[in-house]
């Protein structure tokens, strides 16, 4: 990696007595400047010192990231750490990487909480069996909390030290593995020639009813009472909403077609031979 690279050259500076410190321009959820960043000569020297680098090759990795500035500088920590490790954008829509379905260990590369805790909700089904790490940029004791809580397994941010990282992403590896619990199971729905993309559960849901009728008219209600029973009340406007990222998602030789008659949709396949 590049030797110019640092999180931060500068010491923070000192807060202003008798009142609170202010929030930093540059960061919307108003964190103040205080973490002490590791230099490029730090970080190496600390990478030296890591005897059992973690293994793509016996648990896929990925990293995944929202293309903003706070994000790059997240995934150039980690690079450091896992310089092989692939990456995957998501969409400002929350449309993942299919890779994020076979990865076991992912990392979640931004220094927003509110939006990796959102994309954890969406794809929750598909997360729960995996290691999910977050990368911060910097993080705060509330953020680390608040992520931790709904479901990530670790939080690192820029003053995490590399063999430290390393250490505990293969203790938590190890544990799960002995565990069984990081081992993909089988599909519970056998959708995987009908999707192009990576659906969150919601969108799982619909496609799973549409699967187990195709070529069959199933109508609004039954998809909106699937819905309900997995994930509580829904209404027309939100499934066809649902219904439009999954047509956007799905393999170009199937098609969801709307019949305005019975107000039903059908999941056909669409005959592109010649």
């Amino acid at each position: 990696m590049s030797e110019d690279y640092r999180f931060s050259s500068q010491s923070p500076p000192a807060p202003k007595k008798g009142g609170r410190e202010k929030s930093s321009a540059n960061d919307p959820h108003g964190r103040p400047e205080t973490s002490s960043f590791l230099s490029s000569e730090q970080a190496s020297e600390d990478l030296e010192k890591v005897s059992h680098p973690i293994n793509l090759e016996d648990a896929p990795g990925l990293a995944v990231y929202f293309g903003d500035r706070r994000s790059d500088l997240a995934v150039e920590w980690l690079l450091r750490l896992i310089p092989d490790c692939p990456l995957g954008k998501v969409s400002e829509s929350y449309i993942a990487p299919p890779s994020l379905q076979t990865a076991i260990l992912i990392f979640v590369c931004s220094n927003d909480p509110t939006r990796m805790i959102r994309l954890f909700r969406l794809y929750k089904e598909v997360l729960k069996r995996k290691l999910l790490i977050a990368v911060m940029n910097r993080s705060t004791p509330k953020d680390r909390a608040r992520l931790l809580t709904v479901g990530f397994d670790d939080v690192f941010d820029g003053r995490t030290l590399p063999l430290e990282a390393t250490v505990r992403v293969n203790a938590r590896l190890r544990r799960l593995a002995e565990m069984n619990i990081i081992k993909l199971g089988p599909s519970t729905c056998d959708m995987q020639n009908f999707k192009h993309y990576l659906l969150s559960d919601r969108e799982n849901v619909i496609l799973a009813k549409l699967c187990s009728r195709m070529d069959k008219p199933v109508s609004q209600n039954i998809l909106l009472n699937e819905i309900h029973e997995h994930y509580g009340h829904s209404n027309r406007r939100s499934l066809h909403v649902m219904l439009s990222h999954i047509r956007k998602k799905l393999h170009p030789d199937y098609a969801i077609i709307y019949s305005r008659h019975d107000d039903s949709y059908m999941l056909k396949r669409i005959c592109n031979d010649d």
